[in-house]
């Protein structure tokens, strides 16, 4: 297939993989049900939904490369999970959405996956996660989401100042690409041609 929007276009995508990687600032508490005890989905006395619970976190993108049919990120979300999504331009309705997975480490490890929505790149993020009793070893089985405003320098590098250890810098440390963005948003003028995001904002 040739001439489909979001279909074997690596050069479109290449122009904007930088513009996924960031700190997407959250929006709110996002919404989490977790399903254990007596609302566990496998036992005898579930038919209650218990209350939103949280919080989550700032979503970070550490790094993003591209392929002929999306965009490849990695960074953290969630309330410490580690996560890669497939973003591409829809050919159904030319939006941004994707694949995530995510894993986070408790106890024999939390497995998550859903879906990634972004309005546009370096745009708001949306991501809708779930784990069943299996993939989270036991724990617990449950269904997530949280909203995320665009890409903002500014909170990029009020992150960084903070130093805390559950922030982006901190957890894109070892990521040049994340590095280099932050080194964008401190610039005093803006370097269009990196491909970043979230400059003055």
């Amino acid at each position: 297939m040739t001439g489909i929007t979001g279909i074997n276009d690596l050069a479109g995508y290449n122009k904007v993989a930088n513009a996924f990687v960031g700190l997407n600032p959250k929006v709110g508490s996002g919404s989490g049900f977790v399903m254990k005890g007596d609302n566990d989905i496998k036992g005898n006395t579930f038919g209650n939904m218990p209350e939103s619970g949280g919080p989550r976190v700032d979503l970070c993108t550490c790094n993003c490369k591209a392929g002929d049919d999306g965009v490849g990120c990695a960074g953290w979300g969630g309330v410490a999970f580690k996560y890669s999504s497939l973003l591409w331009i829809d050919p159904s309705n030319g939006r941004w959405t994707g694949q995530i997975q995510a894993f986070q480490n408790v106890g024999d490890g939390l497995n998550f996956i859903g879906t990634d929505t972004r309005l546009y790149p370096g745009g708001p993020a949306i991501y809708n996660v779930a784990c069943t009793s299996q993939d989270c070893s036991g724990e617990f089985s449950g269904v997530f989401r949280q909203a995320n405003s665009e890409i903002s320098c500014s909170a990029g590098i009020a992150d960084k100042d903070a130093g805390a250890e559950n922030g982006c810098s901190k957890r894109c440390a070892s990521i040049d690409t994340y590095t280099q963005w932050i080194g964008y948003c401190m610039a005093d003028k803006e370097n269009t041609s990196l491909g970043f995001s979230g400059y003055g904002r």
